[in-house]
């Protein structure tokens, strides 16, 4: 009957999605929380939100949301992201768990008032030390793959400051960590910003190259570009006072700079 195969199929789909949960749950690493926000330490290769209703895979958004539960839900609410980073980058996400304190994330996060701080692994190194990279990027919206941004003067400025944390020298490659902040979030600034100073990423996939992409996948295993949202610091909206807190590298990150 039509209600059997109704049952069928919803049985079907909750078990999948609870597979998925299964799969992802392992990977929430839950920094600190309290009543009023979440900070989790996103791995590589999972995205902050839905990509669309088609889509089966999992979010990190749906993740807090099936962790929590209804508990912070209400009939005009329910738990948010307050920022993004792709999808391929690990680290930092704030996520608010009620509206008035999203607001305040929110205004602070306008207000240039949330201060982020990445890390990342790049294939040379910078002509200064330290410094500050400040071109326009301009985001070209029928790009049909990833590389969907170039330094453009035609629109918004984008400000990232850098300083040089270290240097590796292997035998194939000379590499840096470096410790980007950034003022203003424009989509792949870091990435657009240091590939145009001939220091891309290691395995940044859109804006390096895909041969060099696949040596280092075979002979130093990496699969995702280098880059980690390594702190937030920002005033607590509960507390008012000052927060700040960091993310420890994934295996990869990690591995690569112990190897």
């Amino acid at each position: 009957s039509n209600e059997r195969v109704w049952w069928i199929r919803t049985i079907i789909v909750s078990f999948n999605r609870l597979r998925r949960i299964i799969e992802k749950s392992m990977i929430l690493e839950i920094l600190y929380q309290d009543d009023d926000l979440m900070i989790v330490n996103k791995p590589a290769g999972l995205n902050v939100h839905p990509w669309d209703h088609k889509s089966t895979e999992i979010s990190l958004i749906e993740l807090v949301h099936d962790f929590l539960g209804k508990k912070y839900n209400s009939l005009t609410f329910k738990p948010s992201l307050v920022h993004r980073i792709d999808r391929d980058t690990s680290g930092c996400v704030l996520i608010a768990l009620k509206k008035n304190i999203l607001e305040n994330l929110l205004e602070q996060l306008q207000n240039h008032s949330i201060e982020k701080i990445y890390h990342a692994i790049v294939v040379g190194k910078m002509w200064k030390p330290r410094g500050t990279m400040d071109q326009k990027l301009l985001r070209k919206e029928s790009a049909r793959d990833e590389a969907k941004v170039i330094v453009s003067d035609e629109w918004q400025r984008a400000v990232t400051h850098y300083s040089t944390l270290r240097e590796i020298s292997r035998p194939e490659w000379f590499f840096s960590l470096l410790e980007c902040r950034i003022e203003t979030g424009r989509t792949h600034q870091i990435r657009v910003h240091l590939s145009y100073y001939n220091c891309p990423i290691l395995w940044d996939k859109a804006y390096w190259d895909k041969k060099m992409n696949s040596y280092q996948s075979r002979n130093n295993h990496i699969s995702r570009q280098l880059l980690h949202a390594h702190s937030l610091t920002f005033i607590h909206p509960g507390t008012k006072k000052n927060f700040s807190i960091t993310a420890p590298y994934w295996p990869d990150m990690k591995n690569f700079l112990e190897k």
